[in-house]
């Protein structure tokens, strides 16, 4: 729950080659959002317990980078988030010189992780493609959200069943040394 740190940021940089179709690229975010509820949850504290809040939508505005900055990235991927204020990823559009695009992204590890860069980028370029032609996304459905693989996870992990898989690795792991002397003259 700690915020201002941006250890927890996953940050991606695409270059697109051409022009950018601007309000389509921002109809993609958007439909995104909608679809997925984990980017649109937030995060607080609640007697000290964390709870998560899921909004019913999120503006996520595409930033909107001039050319003539440089080593924005730095500080875009830095800037922190707020964990009590949905919409917990960013996207920046920069226009190359020579032509093309960059398109950056952060987003914090909260919501996203190495599994969901797959998704997300997929469903973007799909839904991009159908709104750069004046169409509506034909996107799969989705049979489940992310807090339902949540709650299922969590539901494995029953006081007695954790009670049983604790117990079985302080068996299994009995005896081994505290302190493991690795070589450190390796490059």
């Amino acid at each position: 729950m700690s915020s201002g740190l941006s250890g927890y940021h996953i940050p991606t940089a695409i270059r697109i080659e051409g022009d950018v179709n601007i309000e389509g690229l921002k109809n993609s975010f958007a439909l995104l959002c909608q679809r997925h509820a984990i980017l649109r949850t937030s995060f607080v504290e609640h007697q000290g317990t964390p709870l998560q809040i899921v909004a019913e939508e999120v503006g996520m505005p595409c930033d909107e980078v001039d050319q003539a900055e440089q080593r924005w990235i730095e500080a875009y991927v830095q800037q922190p988030f707020d964990l009590s204020a949905p919409g917990l990823f960013r996207y920046a559009l920069q226009p190359q010189e020579g032509g093309g695009y960059l398109l950056v992204t952060v987003f914090h590890h909260i919501i996203f992780d190495g599994w969901s860069t797959g998704v997300f980028f997929k469903e973007l370029f799909q839904a991009y493609t159908a709104f750069s032609h004046h169409q509506t996304p034909d996107l799969d459905a989705l049979p489940i959200q992310f807090y339902d693989y949540a709650l299922w996870q969590q539901s494995q992990f029953s006081q007695a069943q954790f009670a049983e898989d604790t117990a079985y690795w302080v068996s299994h792991l009995a005896g081994t040394p505290e302190y493991l002397a690795l070589p450190t003259d390796f490059p």
